[in-house]
């Protein structure tokens, strides 16, 4: 049986998530969300996850690496709520420059895209 940093080791060399994994961890972060009614992650809920998630993903992750992806998920969703916010829903179209809605959009695809990579 492998030590445990010698399991933290090999977690770290495998940094690579898919949208499985993605959903996975969306998945317990709902569920502690509705266990801690509004309470902040600690690292010590990070490594609980990472627990949990070796099962379906059959992956082993660090609890840095999950915390890493928790962030920059949160990012995504800043960038994502910001572009929603300029959006017009009656008329289908943004409410800023045209510009602006193409640099922006750009910008979110490069997040997403960087948040599905890792």
């Amino acid at each position: 049986m492998p030590q445990k940093s010698q399991l933290d080791n090999d977690a770290e060399d495998n940094a690579t998530s898919t949208p499985t994994h993605t959903h996975n961890l969306l998945v317990l972060l709902e569920e502690f969300v509705q266990k801690n009614h509004g309470e902040h992650l600690v690292m010590r809920d990070f490594k609980v996850m990472c627990e949990k998630l070796l099962g379906p993903c059959a992956k082993r992750f660090c609890a840095s690496q999950v915390k890493s992806k928790y962030h920059r998920m949160c990012i995504v969703y800043v960038k994502f709520k910001k572009l929603i916010n300029w959006w017009d829903f009656d008329n289908n179209t943004p409410n800023c420059d045209k510009d602006v809605w193409i640099d922006y959009c750009k910008i979110l695809s490069y997040s997403i895209n960087f948040f599905f990579l890792c």
